[in-house]
């Protein structure tokens, strides 16, 4: 027997399902989605056994068609979690309402599972209201019927207007189409006139042009002889500002053949009233009443207003609701333009301020500015309307000392008028360092000059602006040679890191004694004390033409001589690293000396070949007859010819004399004339380019 019970029970514990070693949980059952959009449904699997374990995952359920889980499988070792994701998408022909999904996690022959309900939501929907769905009215009067149609899908939609029903032939509609957004209205009028009396209805059907969606509404039309009316606001949506007044006429037709008195209430805000309480329409006619809304500022949105109308006579009532959405209408705008956010101390900058004026009423603003003291603005005061803006300068001109750094300036602009609109705009300016701003460097293009008396050197002087901005720069001149100097132009007005020329003019009067000066240029800023110099040495030296007038001896050809002297001597200042100005200063002031020496040399070169011929033939007489009774013993002396200035000379003195005279031939004796080794010589010498001739003298 024990046995038996013992068998039993171990067959039993083989029949219970092995515990799962892992768990399963989620944070939500349930999810909804329109057809063609997704839900997610989130669920944990954490590995709570001993060793690691391989999990594999299925979907199943009505909803399971539409859905996708990730990952479908994985490993976890001990202690692990993993978060599995379920995506839901229900196709377009998907049918509204709900549907199962399971979750089911299996691993090391265990399972578990989830239920979630998962909601295919109508999201193509629409509601169709009417204010009063019963009207009465007397036969051959029209009943009207206020609607109204909302499109509570998600999408936009156009739906068609239908009528049907007993009073189809006597009914028509303001409209035959709405086209309306995700959750927008649309009102709209549906009109009855029966001809007969009784109790007639009308189907009203909106049907959408892009889904199965459908909204209707039935109206019911009373026709009889009684007192009957109609209430019916001038509109039932408006948009005003706050701070301001709206009236909203409100009509009453009485439709009966009697005349009729109605009673007028009103439910709606405190700032809305009726401008009369009670309202007496003849039969047959219209009256009218205003509903006034004046809200105060700062009421805004959108505000609902019933209005009850009650027939005395009758006992007959009719409401007609109007909404109103109040606006912000006064509204601020101002504007500093962009620009450069340093400026120098010392410079002006001015940038504009747009004021503009974004509400619909008139206004007057103030204008401030917070900032440092050198910050100004044109006007204080603007009035502008409406959508009208305005221009005003801000003025920027910190002065020569004011502080580098950062500068923050905000301007604001206050209305004075009803409501006190207020808006600012600020920005921020760097006022860098004066060193940054301005400086000046000048330079001379020549460092030593040599100018000869009466005589003028231009020197060419650079000038740059070190600074960022735009400066004037006057020039000085000092020194021992300031007398002798002047400079143009005298200011320049150059651009920020940029460069120009000027030019020192010097000139020697001939009074001046030969020495060594310095002539010093300064350039100073007109912006700041920036200030610059470069010094120039002036050599002052004779002038070489005067030099060779003061020693001439009075001989035209000498002073030819040391004219040319003065060239050479010129040239080797040159060669021993004078400056080219005195060399060039010469040689410009004396220019037409060159042809007249080239053409007074050519022509005294030919008299003197004419003179030469005609003297050698009364020579070469003189000798023939002077040789006859003689004979020449031998050669005894070389004597040199004379030259060619002084032929020229004896010619021009116009004095002959023999070649040849008895009293010189006493001895013969040759005797060797040496050249002179001056250079005035060597340099006839080579223009005549004649060699030494020996003379012969024989003893009588």
């Amino acid at each position: 027997m024990k046995k038996g019970i013992i068998v039993f029970l171990g067959l039993l514990i083989l029949a219970q399902p092995a515990l799962a070693d892992f768990s399963l949980s989620t944070s939500e059952l349930s999810a909804s989605a329109c057809p063609s959009n997704t839900a997610l449904l989130t669920a944990t699997v954490s590995n709570i056994g001993a060793s690691a374990e391989s999990y594999t995952l299925a979907l199943s359920g009505s909803a399971a068609q539409w859905a996708v889980i990730a990952p479908s499988g994985f490993v976890l070792n001990q202690g692990q979690s993993q978060e599995v994701y379920i995506y839901v998408t229900p196709p377009p022909s998907a049918l509204e309402g709900q549907h199962s999904l399971t979750l089911t996690v299996s691993a090391g022959g265990s399972s578990q599972v989830i239920a979630f309900l998962f909601s295919v939501e109508g999201c193509h929907d629409a509601f169709l209201s009417v204010q009063n769905s019963e009207r009465a009215v007397c036969v051959g009067t029209t009943a009207d019927f206020s609607l109204n149609l909302i499109n509570n899908g998600q999408w936009s939609e156009t739906y068609d207007i239908g009528l049907a029903g007993e009073a189809e032939q006597w009914t028509s509609s303001s409209r035959t189409a709405v086209s309306l957004n995700s959750n927008e209205g649309q009102d709209f009028n549906v009109f009855v006139t029966p001809d007969e009396v009784g109790d007639f209805l009308v189907a009203v059907t909106a049907s959408s042009r892009n889904s199965d969606a459908t909204a209707s509404q039935e109206l019911l039309v009373k026709s009889e002889s009684c007192y009957d009316f109609d209430v019916v606001a001038s509109e039932n949506f408006l948009s005003f500002c706050d701070n301001s007044e709206a009236k909203i006429p409100i009509f009453v037709e009485n439709f009966g053949t009697e005349d009729s008195v109605y009673e007028l209430n009103l439910q709606g805000a405190s700032w809305s009233i009726l401008d009369k309480s009670r309202v007496s329409v003849p039969a047959g006619s219209t009256a009218s009443f205003d509903l006034v809304l004046s809200p105060s500022f700062g009421i805004v949105g959108t505000h609902g207003f019933d209005i009850q109308v009650n027939s005395i006579e009758g006992e007959i009532s009719d409401s007609v609701t109007v909404n109103a959405n109040i606006l912000t209408c006064r509204e601020t705008s101002v504007e500093i333009s962009d620009g450069s956010s340093v400026i120098c101390a010392g410079s002006e900058s001015v940038r504009q301020i747009s004021v503009m004026n974004a509400g619909r009423f008139s206004e007057n603003y103030a204008l401030s500015v917070d900032g440092p003291s050198w910050v100004s603005m044109s006007q204080s005061f603007v009035e502008l309307e409406g959508g009208e803006s305005a221009l005003v300068d801000l003025i920027l001109s910190p002065s020569v000392g004011v502080n580098s750094g950062s500068n923050n300036i905000q301007v604001t602009a206050r209305s004075q008028n009803i409501g006190n609109t207020v808006n600012s705009d600020s920005i921020t300016i760097q006022v860098p360092s004066t060193t940054a701003c301005f400086g000046v460097d000048v330079s001379s293009e020549m460092q030593k000059v040599t100018v000869a008396h009466g005589e003028g050197a231009l020197v060419p002087i650079r000038v740059s602006n070190t600074g960022s901005e735009t400066d004037t720069f006057e020039f000085t001149i000092s020194g021992t040679g300031a007398s002798f100097a002047q400079i143009n132009p005298g200011a320049i007005e150059i651009s920020g890191e940029s460069e120009e020329q000027t030019f020192l003019y010097l000139s020697v009067p001939s009074d001046t004694e030969r020495g060594e000066y310095f002539v010093s240029v300064s350039a100073s800023s007109v912006s700041s004390p920036s200030l610059s110099s470069t010094n120039v040495q002036l050599t002052v030296s004779d002038d070489g033409v005067e030099e060779a007038v003061a020693t001439s001896s009075g001989n035209f050809f000498s002073d030819i001589g040391n004219y040319f002297s003065g060239i050479v001597s010129s040239v080797s200042e040159y060669g021993s690293g004078a400056t080219t100005t005195s060399v060039s200063n010469f040689v410009v002031r004396y220019w037409y000396i060159f042809p007249l020496v080239l053409l007074v040399l050519l022509l005294f070169h030919g008299l003197n070949r004419m003179k030469d011929s005609e003297s050698w033939m009364k020579d070469l007489e003189l000798l023939e007859e002077e040789l006859k009774p003689k004979t020449i013993v031998k050669k005894k002396s070389v004597k040199k010819e004379k030259g060619l200035f002084e032929k020229i000379k004896d010619w021009l003195l116009e004095e002959e004399e023999d070649f040849f005279k008895p009293e010189d031939y006493v001895k013969p004796k040759i005797k060797k004339v040496k050249k002179k080794s001056d250079s005035r010589s060597r340099f006839k010498d080579w223009l005549l380019e004649e060699e030494d001739v020996v003379e012969i003298t024989v003893p009588a």
